[in-house]
């Protein structure tokens, strides 16, 4: 950092009483980071059907050697561009085909979104408190953990889209030259395009254009537009061009049927009402859910004032950055609530900007020097520290009730998960989130910067807890590698395996074959199952019999499926042996040698 800013940061630190230095925020980020995001990666097992199959995808590159089509099972997987598998990849090739392996791309990419919030907000701001304040915010946030600490794309692509958003106003703010920034815009929109596809390209044009309009700059925007497409179609092309001369179909099914119509077709995925966003944002955005009211009241306060002794190049810049992280979470949100289909992963860009948004507001609430205690701000205050402390009690009060006085099955109910003691984690991190907000309305902080500090821990710990503490429903929903796992010894090189749908990932993810056969629906292989060199790998229910009993005279059979049924369905022959683990089922059928 240079000498200049250490100064200007030096010099506005008068402002608060005994904060820290920037260096000393580094040193609290990067530990926070590396002990409740990367040391814990590997301790919950792989879920299906994301995490396997994302792994899966980026296993099958090493092996194959092809980097440019992805293969799923070996069919053609056309749903993402490959640069998340390919970091997942290079993950895998450095720590192993394990569940650390699989999520560290993740994981790394929501700790780089992290460091670029707080350098913005030094980099505007000049001060060191709301840049600590932002990152850690967006850390704490419980959407940000999850998706952040699951092996999928969505934070790959967070990353990078950030990365673009924050190039372009380091321009904005003079940090580097023009032509630069409009480089690194395009250079991160290119590598977001190659994470997932055109939504990389959208987030940053609805957003950028309305601010050069605010500014009055559009023609700026115009001007200087050939920069960064330029420059993406330079990082794009040269995958872009060689997928299509491999797979000629790539870019009309992309197109077509992962964008136009999975977002806005009648037969959209996943379709959810247009207020869909709101409930997520606000359940996932807590603890700190209860403070928006305040942090953005004081907030738009602040930069609305017209006083001649702040009206400083910083603080237009400071206006800038408000405006331009207001239009950075409102119309990605409204852009989403708009699509037919929608995912809760969807808005996770949409965090970057309200974090920083959030400190800013709790920086004017708490971290100045002098700060005087509204009534009102003590009202918004006590709402929320009551409503989170209702929240903890009501989530305790259930787990004790689910996992000791319910005839429904309990939490925690599988003989090796000691249930006792998950129970008693999830519940002591409960009690630490009431704990602390009752701490945060007492009189012994009233007027403490460090106060929305306290918040922070509240997260934190139950983060702590989360890989330690599942569920078993969702063990026994979610997590068939133990299972598999145990079963991978009888399996010899010539058995022919066969999977229903659900279980497709896992098997080929933990038995390590890519030739297994698919039973039932076709689910994400419907496409690559159009192709001849795959379509006699899809076995339909009605056919399973008859292809069992054919090929059990040269092979051993084993057909692994999911039911809460104990009995064998009408659509397979007896099984030699049954072997089950809860819902995960293994049927086995012996060779039958004719003579």
């Amino acid at each position: 950092m240079n000498k200049t800013l250490t100064k200007n940061i030096e010099h506005d630190a008068e402002n608060y009483i005994d904060f820290i230095t920037w260096q000393k925020s580094l040193y609290i980020l990067s530990t926070l980071f590396l002990i409740v995001y990367i040391l814990p990666l590997g301790v919950r097992p792989l879920f299906t059907p994301d995490e396997v199959r994302y792994g899966g995808i980026a296993r099958e590159m090493l092996v194959s050697g092809d980097w440019i089509v992805p293969h799923f099972l070996g069919f053609r997987y056309f749903e993402k561009p490959p640069m998340g598998y390919w970091m997942n990849a290079l993950s895998l090739l450095a720590f192993g085909d394990t569940a650390f392996g699989v999520r560290f791309s993740s994981a790394i990419s929501t700790g780089m979104t992290a460091f670029a919030i707080f350098f913005l907000t030094l980099k505007t701001c000049r001060r060191v408190y709301p840049a600590l304040l932002s990152s850690l915010i967006y850390l704490t946030f419980l959407q940000v953990f999850i998706i952040g600490t699951l092996g999928v794309l969505d934070a790959i692509l967070t990353a990078w889209l950030s990365l673009a958003m924050v190039a372009f106003f380091l321009g904005e703010i003079e940090i580097v030259s023009k032509k630069k920034a409009y480089i690194y815009l395009g250079l991160f929109c290119g590598l977001a395009f190659l994470t997932k596809g055109f939504l990389a390209l959208a987030v940053p044009v609805i957003v950028i254009c309305p601010y050069m309009l605010w500014q009055r700059r559009f023609l700026e925007l115009i001007r200087y537009s050939w920069l960064p497409i330029l420059t993406a179609l330079l990082i794009v092309l040269p995958w872009a061009l060689m997928i299509h001369f491999n797979e000629g179909d790539f870019w009309r099914y992309f197109f077509w049927e992962e964008h136009i119509n999975r977002f806005f077709s009648n037969n959209a995925h996943h379709v959810e009402p247009f207020w869909y966003f709101i409930p997520v944002l606000l359940i996932f955005s807590l603890p700190w859910t209860t403070l928006f009211p305040l942090a953005f009241a004081k907030s738009i306060t602040f930069y609305k004032k017209n006083d001649k002794k702040i009206d400083t190049k910083k603080h237009n810049n400071e206006v800038k950055l408000f405006g331009y992280l207001l239009l950075w979470f409102f119309i990605p949100f409204l852009f989403f609530s708009v699509s037919k289909g929608k995912l809760a992963s969807y808005i996770l860009p949409c965090y970057f900007p309200l974090s920083i948004l959030l400190a800013l507001g709790l920086e004017q609430t708490y971290g100045l020097k002098h700060v005087i205690q509204r009534k009102w701000t003590n009202y918004i205050e006590k709402m929320g520290a009551y409503m989170n402390i209702f929240i903890a009690l009501g989530l305790i009060s259930g787990i004790i009730f689910v996992q000791w006085f319910s005839d429904k099955n309990p939490v925690y109910f599988l003989t090796d998960s000691m249930p006792v003691a998950k129970s008693l984690i999830l519940i002591f991190s409960l009690f630490i989130w009431g704990g602390l907000s009752f701490f945060f309305i007492s009189k012994k902080i009233m007027t403490s910067p460090w106060k929305p500090y306290v918040i922070v821990i509240m997260p934190i710990v139950l983060m702590l807890a989360i890989p330690f503490a599942i569920p078993d429903r969702m063990r026994i929903a979610k997590a068939p590698g133990h299972f598999m796992l145990n079963q991978k010894n009888l399996i010899l090189p010539d058995t022919i395996i066969i999977s229903e749908h659900a279980l497709m990932g896992a098997v080929g993810w933990f038995l390590q074959r890519n030739d297994v056969y698919l039973t039932g629906g076709q689910g994400e292989f419907k496409y690559g199952l159009k192709y001849s060199d795959s379509k006699s790998r899809h076995i339909p229910y009605t056919q399973l019999t008859s292809f069992i009993d054919k090929n059990r005279k040269q092979h051993p059979i084993m057909f692994f499926d999911k039911s809460s049924s104990s009995t064998t369905p009408d659509y397979v022959p007896k099984p030699n042996k049954t072997i089950r683990e809860n819902k995960f089922i293994l049927r086995i059928y012996h060779q039958n040698v004719v003579h």
